[in-house]
């Protein structure tokens, strides 16, 4: 894990220094220096760091602690969806009259508070109705990261500010993902448990297949 960060780390060192040499670069280095580039870039990483990891681990929850199906899952995720969609739509209607400072704080506070409820009540139906007001959030947060970086952009710059927040975009849903693909290794992967009746039950149950497939002990 730490090796192709160093390596990434490495390349990303000579290509800024080679795209800072040439007359035409592919890349203006500068722009990640820019406040709005870096504020819109920081809340489309949170956003979707949050979204997806969510969605892993109440996947997780719902078929290893509460018996659910992949099927059974992706249709009660449903919600969650459509309240992303509705996040998204409310954001940009309220950033019309609001600064977007204070649509980004309000959003990340319903994600919060939409989370805080999942992991206190992890029953399947507060579980959902937990994420999806998360979900309203987080789609307010999309919208808002997006216009605080194309605020003050010029029209030579704003595909390339897009493309910088549908990169941390990228990196955000990077993160949560990694523990998935050695999750689904897990020889007990299949089995469905009792439903827990706690959030620290869940979290002790699904455990080890977010170990890279070994549990506690080592086996």
């Amino acid at each position: 894990m730490v090796l192709p960060l160093v390596l990434a780390a490495a390349i990303w060192a000579v290509f800024t220094g080679l795209e800072r040499r040439v007359r035409r670069p592919l890349l203006a280095v500068g722009l990640l220096g820019r406040r709005a580039v870096l504020a819109g870039s920081f809340l489309m990483l949170a956003a979707t760091g949050l979204l997806v990891g969510g969605f892993f681990l109440a996947s997780f929850a719902l078929q290893h602690a509460h018996g659910y199906s992949a099927l059974h899952v992706g249709l009660v995720f449903l919600p969650v969806a459509v309240a992303t969609i509705a996040g998204a739509q409310a954001g940009s209607h309220v950033l019309t009259r609001v600064n977007a400072r204070n649509v980004a704080v309000a959003g990340l506070a319903l994600a919060a508070a939409g989370y805080a409820l999942a992991a206190r009540w992890p029953q399947p139906a507060v579980l959902v109705t937990g994420l999806s007001i998360a979900a309203l959030g987080i789609g307010a947060t999309f919208v808002t990261a997006f216009t605080a970086s194309l605020a003050d952009a010029g029209p030579a710059e704003a595909g390339l500010r897009s493309a910088l927040v549908n990169t941390f975009h990228e990196l955000g849903g990077a993160g949560p993902g990694r523990p998935a693909q050695s999750g689904g290794r897990h020889p007990g992967a299949l089995t469905a448990p009792a439903p827990p009746s706690s959030a620290q039950e869940v979290i002790r149950r699904c455990q080890p297949y977010t170990l890279g497939g070994y549990d506690t002990n080592g086996r």
